[in-house]
């Protein structure tokens, strides 16, 4: 009975670990999914108009914005410009179901708009890094992923 006993349990645990593993492989090759919230329009004192906009991780991991950056896109060239954030969105982790407030600089303009922030999750290192502050190495970023917020109408 002993033998048997040292074969099935660490098959078990082999077969729970492999469960585990292809079930977040499975989630980790799609874009986080994510909601945009347009909160409206600020204006600095100098007189650059800034868009407000929040975004909410509505994924099961948490996410973490790259240095990618920020980007506008317009609808009638489809073209992507480089954009400033406050506050600076880059290595800012989004937990799940939390949000966060973002001024994204733009000129006024009547074209339409979308706003992307480029995203990965944290990979499971990094969440243990996070929690016991004494695991040091990185892993390279697998799963990077733009995300664009619908058009916004001015």
């Amino acid at each position: 009975m002993r033998p048997r006993f040292y074969i099935v349990i660490p098959a078990l645990l082999l077969l729970i670990c492999l469960g585990l593993v292809a079930r977040t492989s499975l989630d980790s090759h799609t874009a986080p999914p994510v909601s945009f919230s347009f909160l409206g329009y600020s204006n600095s004192p100098a007189g650059q108009q800034f868009a407000i906009v929040a975004i909410t991780n509505q994924g099961k991991f948490p996410i973490r914005f790259t240095s990618v950056g920020v980007y506008i896109w317009f609808d009638s060239t489809n073209t992507p410009v480089g954009a400033i954030a406050s506050p600076v969105p880059e290595a800012m982790d989004l937990a799940v179901g939390g949000s966060q407030t973002f001024y994204v600089e733009m000129a006024a303009n009547p074209v339409k708009r979308a706003v992307e922030f480029w995203v990965r999750r944290a990979t499971a290192i990094e969440n243990l890094e996070a929690q016991l502050h004494n695991l040091y190495w990185r892993i390279p970023d697998p799963n990077v992923y733009g995300l664009r917020s619908p058009f916004i109408i001015e």
